[in-house]
């Protein structure tokens, strides 16, 4: 990216890295009939819905949100005016990711590990006897 910059007439600070003959930005209707339908296509995406922009868009915040960046990082990253549009949009994800962590780190604390909740509901130490299904799910 940077060496496309240096080279283009377009390098000061504030200008588009991707810019037409002009400096100005490519129209969004270019952008997915140029680059993102033709990239679509070389995946073979057959009986697949058409991708598009916005759907890059949720992958990426889906992705910083894996990874653990907090609410107020991504709603800067996706320039929302403030943090409670991004948890509107992504509550959900947040809350299954923090759940999920936080529920492993206290049962590999409680139970080394090797945690299992039994039928009934109770923790206990895996003995081998459990059936698969009744096993805490930890990621690893």
């Amino acid at each position: 990216m940077r060496e496309h910059r240096l080279a283009s007439p377009f390098s000061a600070d504030g200008d588009f890295v991707f810019a037409t003959r002009e400096g100005t930005p490519f129209l969004q209707g270019n952008v997915t009939k140029r680059g993102l339908d033709k990239g679509a296509a070389k995946l073979n995406r057959v009986g697949e819905p058409k991708l598009r922009m916005h759907d890059l868009r949720h992958c990426f915040a889906s992705m910083l949100i894996a990874a653990g960046a907090d609410v107020v990082f991504v709603a800067r990253q996706l320039g929302h005016a403030n943090p409670g549009i991004t948890l509107r949009i992504y509550a959900h994800l947040f809350d299954s990711e923090a759940q999920g962590t936080r529920m492993r780190d206290v049962l590999e604390a409680r139970f080394g590990g090797n945690a299992v909740v039994t039928s009934d509901g109770k923790e206990g130490q895996d003995t081998g006897t459990v059936r698969a299904a009744n096993v805490v799910s930890m990621r690893p």
